[in-house]
C-alpha cells in the first residue's frame, strides 16, 4: 500500500472516530437485525478497557445511514446493534491507537448475535520511544 493511501485511510479513521455526531434522518432504514457483542481488553495485561468506543466505520453518520457506535462498560463489554453485511469495526480508547477489524456476517441471516473481541495495544509514548532508540 502506498504511503499516501495509508495516510488517507488513517485520516478517514480519525474523522470517523472523533466526529461522533450523527446527521441521520430516522425512518430511512429498517431496525438493526444483528447484535455484535464482545469485550475490549489491553493486549499486554488483559485488563478490560472501560469507556472504549466501538463503531462501524461504514456507518460513520450520514443523512442516509445512522451512526452505529457504542461504548464499553467498566468490564470492557459492548453491544453494537447493526445489520447483516460487511462491517469495518473501529475500536478507540484514550491512550490506545485506533484498531480496525473486519467482520462479514452470514448472508442468510441465520444468526441474531455474533461475538467479536478486541485486544488493543497502548500507544508508545515519546519518552519510551526515545529510551528504546538509545544504544
Amino acid at each position: 500500500m502506498r504511503k499516501s493511501s495509508v495516510l488517507f485511510l488513517v485520516l478517514c479513521v480519525f474523522a470517523v472516530i472523533f466526529t461522533g455526531g450523527c446527521s441521520f434522518r430516522k425512518g430511512a432504514m429498517p431496525e438493526p437485525n444483528l447484535k455484535i457483542v464482545g469485550q475490549v481488553t489491553d493486549e499486554e495485561t488483559g485488563t478490560p478497557i472501560g469507556g472504549a468506543r466501538v463503531a462501524d466505520h461504514l456507518y460513520g453518520g450520514s443523512t442516509t445511514r445512522p451512526c452505529q457506535e457504542t461504548w464499553t462498560d467498566v468490564e470492557g463489554r459492548f453491544v453494537l446493534n447493526t445489520w447483516y453485511e460487511e462491517h469495518a469495526l473501529v475500536v478507540s480508547a484514550p491512550g490506545y491507537p485506533p484498531k480496525i477489524s473486519s467482520l462479514l456476517t452470514k448472508a442468510f441471516e441465520k444468526e441474531s448475535q455474533v461475538e467479536m473481541n478486541f485486544t488493543v495495544k497502548k500507544a508508545a509514548t515519546q519518552a519510551s520511544s526515545a529510551q528504546k532508540s538509545e544504544p
